[in-house]
């Protein structure tokens, strides 16, 4: 993964959490693309961050 695509990701994903922390997204879909569906709730956000993490985390064993 590089850079820029990395940061695309990023960005969107941190776009997304703080919709979702804020209760401007009422619906979300835990699928991979993140459309809206469901009923936001607690866990919907922890995925997202979990996401965030995972995404981190691959970038830093890519950049190795």
């Amino acid at each position: 993964m590089n850079t820029d695509e990395w940061r695309t990701r990023r960005e969107a994903l941190i776009g997304q959490l703080r919709d979702l922390e804020a209760g401007r997204v009422s619906h979300w879909d835990e699928g991979g693309a993140g459309e809206l569906n469901r009923n936001t709730t607690e866990e919907s956000i922890e995925r997202v961050k979990q996401r965030l993490a995972n995404l981190d985390a691959r970038f830093q064993e890519d950049s190795r």
